[in-house]
């Protein structure tokens, strides 16, 4: 019987190991996802689009973060949300971005970093209604408002272009194609 005691409190050690690895894990994965909805303005044509941002630009993403900030303005309504009374902190995923080229405006340094409202912070993932999906790795054109901490996007669904996409949309209803934005800077 002695033989046997020391073997099940391995087993049970190794199963308790095994079930503790397996929920380290699992917590890398939100808990809870909670669909956030922004009120940006939309563009009827590329010009409009483009005229809007103060800077556009192509790149790649190379890192992806995640950040509560605090964008509250001490005057008015929020710039990007249009909230008077919300919390200090919200989500943020801040993109990293290698510049490949400056189409409008002027930015000196080869990499950038732009915020977009939603992200993950305490195992709960912000996803911005209507929001395209930017993914690390690749190219897109992107369209900014240049504020005081990070550059943000125009909107939600008409800032983001991938540079492979054969149909160069940002979402599937949107009508500004990547091929529009290019032709204004021809």
């Amino acid at each position: 019987m002695r033989k046997k005691f020391p073997l099940f409190i391995l087993l049970f050690a190794f199963v308790f190991m095994f079930s503790a690895c397996s929920k380290t894990e699992s917590s890398l994965e939100p808990d809870e996802v909670v669909l956030i909805q922004a009120d940006y303005l939309q563009y009827d044509n590329a010009k409009e689009l483009v005229d809007s941002a103060d800077l556009v630009f192509t790149g790649q993403v190379n890192n992806v973060a995640y950040e509560m900030l605090n964008i509250r303005s001490d005057q008015g309504p929020d710039p990007e949300t249009g909230l008077d009374d919300q919390d200090d902190l919200l989500p943020y995923t801040i993109f990293e971005i290698e510049i490949e080229e400056v189409l409008k405006g002027e930015y000196k340094e080869k990499t950038i970093q732009i915020k977009r409202l939603g992200g993950i912070h305490d195992n709960v993932e912000y996803l911005l209604m209507d929001a395209t999906e930017i993914q690390e790795g690749q190219s897109y054109l992107f369209t900014t408002h240049i504020y005081d901490d990070y550059p943000s996007l125009v909107n939600a669904d008409q800032s983001v272009y991938n540079l492979n996409s054969s149909m160069g949309l940002t979402s599937d209803d949107d009508h500004i194609t990547l091929l529009d934005i290019l032709d204004l800077f021809k």
